[in-house]
C-alpha cells in the first residue's frame, strides 16, 4: 500500500490504523496527541481559575 506524507513527521498508510494520520516511525495517531494536548490545556486552565478564586 502507498504511504502518503502529510508533513515532515506525519504520514498516512492505509495498512496502519485504517489510514489515520500517525507520527512517522510510530503507530501513534496524531488525534491522540491533539486530544492529550487539549486535556492538558483544559486542566491547566481549570487550575488557573481555581487559584484565582482562592
Amino acid at each position: 500500500m502507498k504511504t502518503t506524507t502529510i508533513s515532515r513527521h506525519v504520514i498516512r498508510n492505509p495498512e496502519i490504523l485504517s489510514g489515520e494520520p500517525i507520527i512517522d516511525g510510530t503507530r501513534t495517531p496524531v488525534r491522540a496527541i491533539v486530544e492529550s494536548r487539549k486535556d492538558l490545556v483544559a486542566r491547566s486552565h481549570n487550575t488557573t481559575l481555581n487559584s484565582k478564586r482562592s
